[in-house]
């Protein structure tokens, strides 16, 4: 004869699920499925699991930042941006048209226009941050220091590397900051190439004699920022009998 697995049982002839949603199975504020011949009871939108069953979830007790207002959504309370504001990170940002031309045309102030997945909006600058009271970027970054230092070099030498340490240095949260060097000079006849702006260290390619200078500016994560001038002299290669640059004269002073 045929026995029903287990799980089953013979009902009318045929094995049926031992598991049977009844009226029983799942509080009143449940719905009761049957998952692997198992009952599942799932609390209904806008209800959670609490103690002794589903519990209506309230948007009392929960913050919301500045244009932002509580609703049920699902099976939590959320914060959801009021009308013409959008999410950005905790906050809720004015929802404005923003142009980098003129420049940061139609942000407020302490706030740059750029682009992010894909669509322009208002920013923090380098160095603020939103606060929690009004939204605005009006709150200082935490501070970070960064050590670079000026170098000199002689030629043959055709290539030098210029490179900054930031402090603190977040060894466990990689890529935590980002790198933009811009050249600010370089010597007249210079045809020199670069490579790693956006890197804590950059390759300067065919060197030529004269002085090179650089700016180096380092955001953060949170956006913290710095930024740093750092110098590099290039020197022409010594000519034979050269004396050097600083000779002693008798008498011992330098000349």
């Amino acid at each position: 004869a045929c026995t029903c697995v287990k799980g089953y049982t013979k009902v009318g002839g045929r094995c049926a699920p031992t598991a049977v949603c009844r009226t029983d199975s799942c509080g009143t504020n449940a719905a009761c499925s049957v998952v692997d011949n198992t009952i599942k009871c799932t609390c209904k939108e806008g209800y959670k699991d609490g103690e002794g069953g589903c519990v209506k979830l309230s948007c009392e007790g929960v913050p919301c930042p500045p244009h932002a207002t509580c609703r049920i959504s699902g099976h939590a309370a959320k914060c959801f941006c009021d009308h013409d504001y959008v999410a950005q990170e905790n906050f809720c940002r004015k929802d404005v048209t923003c142009t980098t031309e003129p420049k940061n045309s139609g942000c407020p102030t302490n706030e740059r226009c750029q682009q992010v997945n894909g669509k322009m909006g208002c920013y923090c600058v380098p160095g603020r941050v939103r606060v929690m009271d009004e939204g605005d970027c009006t709150g200082n970054a935490s501070q970070i220091t960064i050590v670079g230092q000026d170098v000199a070099v002689r030629m043959p030498v055709d290539s030098a590397k210029l490179n900054v340490i930031v402090s603190p240095s977040h060894p466990n949260t990689p890529n935590y900051y980002s790198y933009k060097w811009e050249q600010k000079s370089s010597p007249p006849d210079a045809s020199s190439t670069l490579e790693g702006l956006t890197n804590a260290a950059i390759t300067i390619k065919k060197l030529a004699p004269g002085e090179y200078i650089f700016n180096v500016e380092v955001v953060g994560k949170h956006n913290e920022f710095t930024s740093k001038v750092i110098k590099m002299k290039v020197s022409p290669e010594a000519q034979a009998n050269e004396p050097p640059e600083a000779v002693r004269k008798p008498g011992g002073d330098l000349h």
